[in-house]
């Protein structure tokens, strides 16, 4: 929080800044369990996400990624709905962005799986496995992966 008003917005570090605080907090709710962690944590993201303007090189990749990612953390806390909701969307948005070679669409597959499996192991809505199984097969298959 100190670096953070050192560092406000406008200073060239205040987006590096937001994020390392985001993750700094997301890694204690992981260790702790305190839910404030992770909600403060999925606030900080979505400013990141924000502050990159369309034209930003992360604006739809690492920053929205991981904005998911943290809703994901949450909706295996809470079971909130609208967070496996939005979170599949992001990751959804974050894939169409990239053109279809791109070495990043491997890990956006396979992080898209992992946000179905999770929903898929919270309310057993069956399309959400296959949604799972679709998307680890398109990233073992993609070709920064060297299968066939």
């Amino acid at each position: 929080r100190i670096i953070l008003k050192l560092h406000q917005l406008g200073h060239q570090c205040h987006l590096g800044a937001l994020t390392k605080h985001a993750e700094a907090l997301e890694v204690r709710f992981v260790k702790c369990g305190n839910i404030n962690d992770i909600d403060e944590s999925i606030q900080l993201r979505r400013n990141t996400v924000s502050l990159c303007h369309k034209g930003h090189p992360d604006h739809g990749r690492r920053r929205t990624r991981s904005l998911s990612s943290a809703l994901l953390s949450r909706f295996w806390e809470t079971r909130m709905e609208e967070d496996i909701k939005e979170a599949i969307g992001l990751f959804q948005q974050s894939l169409k962005v990239l053109p279809s070679l791109h070495p990043e669409r491997c890990l956006g597959s396979m992080q898209l799986q992992a946000a179905y499996r999770c929903r898929y192991q919270i309310l057993h809505n069956a399309p959400d496995l296959s949604f799972a199984v679709e998307n680890f097969g398109l990233a073992s298959r993609h070709s920064t992966q060297g299968f066939p």
